[in-house]
């Protein structure tokens, strides 16, 4: 049986946000573009905590991307 969404642990945006150095607003689009799973609950943004812990253990670029 597959477990349902309610069975993840979640963080609210803020909290996941202090926890982790980011911004509110980085982690709503991250959420957003689907490179994270998360919803928006009663206007507040829930983010499973196992995604989020996966996503920070890839690496990634620092810093703004360059243009040409």
């Amino acid at each position: 049986m597959k477990p349902t969404a309610s069975l993840y642990a979640v963080l609210t945006a803020p909290e996941a946000a202090k926890q982790h150095q980011l911004s509110r607003r980085y982690l709503v689009r991250l959420v957003s573009n689907g490179t994270i799973k998360g919803r928006r609950a009663a206007g507040t943004w829930l983010i499973e905590a196992a995604s989020l812990k996966r996503f920070l253990a890839k690496p990634r670029p620092r810093g703004r991307p360059k243009h040409r």
